[in-house]
């Protein structure tokens, strides 16, 4: 009896060694380190952090728990040194949640909303703004442009970012799930560029590990790859002789269809010259009786007197459409002209020539009527005035300013806010927007939390509380970045 009881006892240990021994020490160590990131990642912030979610007062979709485990991983990013030199980069991940766009593009809301919150800093550029408009179903990730040639471009935050599940999150508005994966995802591709804080190297990891899983199957796909066309030798061996019969054929097809198409010439060409010699669209027409004999064969009809007329009208009525256009804008060109010699006369020490405000008028499309070129006229002058009395001139041409927006809409003039018509309609330079506008003390110095007021339901307000935290959007920005406009776009 104590003989089966020692087996038993033996046969237990030997089981609890190997499987002991058949775990992966290296596994072990990756999930305790994964389970501290996590811990991490989710503590309870700093209460001196910074706040970088902004939500509508009409969509607050973010719980309380994920707002914080968010800010705490945003600030963390904030922390962001450069590989080589490890000097701080004073990189900024900000999250705007809207109403909706009114009518703007989401690549135009996003860029203007970057630019005048200047997200990062004017050194290195390394600022980084989501946008999601819940009414719009639309959202962006807008890049500072301290990120170009980097690995964070749109298509690697369109082929990740926004990938696997992330329309149906947005569907069942699981929009917790869905800011947090564009936010982790995000951080992690920036992670292979910079040295992200350690509670976040995570993310990089994940990313790291897909690249290397790509990598893997790409070999096994080039490996594949190169049995087959080993195969495709042999069988490109065997085909060449079938390739230089179908040469063969092909030679043939080619003389017949050949003589087929100089017999249907020369049918074509008989007709025009004896039955319609004396057709009116013919006789219309500039072109040739062989280039149109040509231009016809090339067509799949046959060579009737029927379908050749009917070839002939068609001609003939797309050029006289084009000459009555022409005659049209020639007419339109010459009205605006000769009214606005005589209107200007009454206009002194115009900023701009005769030419150039008829220029601008006549890529609109109002008619050369006096009412609308009077209106036109008083409209530039009026929002030249209104840019004058900003006493901004040293930044830029205020002439040819106010001459696009006139031309922009140019039956509307704009009051104290033509600076954000401006920024709006993108019609002011990228070197202005970068260097003059938002380092500018004037701009610092006015209110501009009204950005969007009157183009968006939900306003980029830098002053307003969210229920995100309790400090604002005032806490960070204003350092001087600039987005040129790269990012990636998606909706759901």
């Amino acid at each position: 009896m104590m003989k089966k009881y020692l087996k038993v006892v033996m046969i237990l240990a030997t089981f609890l060694v190997v499987s002991v021994f058949s775990l992966n020490p290296k596994e072990i160590k990756a999930d305790t380190s994964a389970l501290r990131t996590i811990q991490s990642v989710t503590s309870s912030p700093d209460s001196n952090q910074q706040n970088y979610i902004q939500q509508s007062a009409n969509y607050q979709v973010l719980s309380k728990s994920e707002i914080t485990t968010l800010n705490t991983a945003l600030n963390q990013f904030s922390q962001s040194t450069d590989k080589k030199t490890g000097e701080l980069l004073n990189a900024q991940f900000a999250v705007c949640v809207v109403d909706r766009l009114n009518g703007a593009s989401i690549e135009d809301y996003s860029q203007n909303l970057f630019n005048t919150k200047q997200i990062g800093d004017k050194a290195h550029n390394k600022g980084i703004l989501l946008v999601v408009a819940i009414e719009d179903k639309q959202y962006r990730v807008q890049l500072g442009d301290g990120w170009k040639g980097t690995v964070l471009n749109q298509d690697n935050i369109q082929d990740y970012v926004f990938g696997d599940s992330l329309t149906e999150m947005l569907r069942s508005e699981n929009y917790d799930g869905a800011i947090s994966q564009m936010v982790q995802r995000t951080i992690g591709i920036a992670g292979q560029e910079v040295t992200l804080a350690q509670p976040l190297q995570s993310y990089a990891d994940a990313y790291q590990s897909i690249k290397v899983q790509e990598a893997i199957e790409r070999s096994e796909y080039q490996k594949q790859l190169g049995d087959m066309v080993s195969i495709l030798s042999h069988t490109i061996a065997i085909g060449f002789g079938i390739l230089l019969g179908t040469f063969a054929i092909y030679a043939i097809a080619k003389a017949v269809i050949e003589a087929i198409a100089i017999k249907k010439y020369k049918k074509v060409k008989e007709i025009l010259d004896v039955d319609l010699s004396f057709n009116e669209d013919l006789e219309f027409l500039p072109n040739s009786v062989e280039s149109l004999a040509h231009e016809f064969s090339d067509q799949f009809m046959k060579p009737t007197e029927e379908n050749i007329k009917v070839f002939l009208k068609e001609k003939a009525d797309r050029l006289r459409e084009k000459q009555a256009r022409k005659m049209a804008q020639e007419k339109r060109e010459k009205t605006a002209k000769n009214f606005m010699n005589n209107e200007l006369k009454s206009y002194k020490n115009l900023p701009v020539s005769y030419y150039e405000i008829i220029k601008a008028f006549l890529k609109t499309d109002l008619e050369p009527t006096e009412e609308d070129m009077r209106l036109f006229i008083q409209n530039f002058v009026h929002n030249y005035e209104l840019l004058q009395k900003q006493e901004k001139a040293e930044y830029y041409k205020l002439d040819q300013q106010a001459l696009k927006l006139t031309t922009k809409t140019p039956k509307t003039f704009y009051g104290d806010n033509i600076f954000e018509q401006l920024v709006m309609f993108n019609l002011l330079t990228s070197s202005f927007r970068s260097q003059a506008w938002f380092s500018s003390p004037e701009y610092k110095a006015e209110s501009h939390s009204s950005i969007s007021s009157s183009h968006t339901s939900s306003s980029f307000d830098t002053n307003s509380s969210s229920s995100s935290s309790s400090s604002g959007w005032s806490d960070f920005g204003g350092g001087g970045g600039f987005s040129g406009g790269d990012g990636a776009s998606g909706g759901w």
